[in-house]
């Protein structure tokens, strides 16, 4: 599953963060709770119909992490293989207003 197809209506259109082969975290404006992180594991990549997890009815959806921890999430993939800095920097600028 790609992870730019994971859409919800709750969570609509995020900013990919981090991806790797297996694993992604985004930021996101969730539902009328203002921007989250959001993380979820993208499933194979040699099997189309691996929809990855979480999935809700079958449906690949996002798990949004509390506010509270997501500045040392986003800080802990800053220089990493996959990361988007700059995109990471703007969502830690954010995740620290929030706090």
């Amino acid at each position: 599953m790609k992870v730019k197809d994971v859409s919800h209506s709750l969570f609509p259109a995020p900013e990919i963060l981090y991806q790797d082969n297996e694993f992604a975290v985004a930021w996101g404006t969730y539902a009328d709770h203002g921007k989250r992180l959001a993380m979820r594991w993208t499933g194979k990549q040699s099997d189309p119909k691996d929809k990855g997890y979480p999935k809700l009815f079958d449906n690949p959806v996002w798990f949004i992490i509390t506010p509270s921890i997501a500045s040392g999430i986003i800080l802990s993939l800053i220089d990493k293989k996959g990361s988007q800095n700059k995109k990471l920097l703007a969502a830690l600028a954010d995740a620290l207003d929030m706090q």
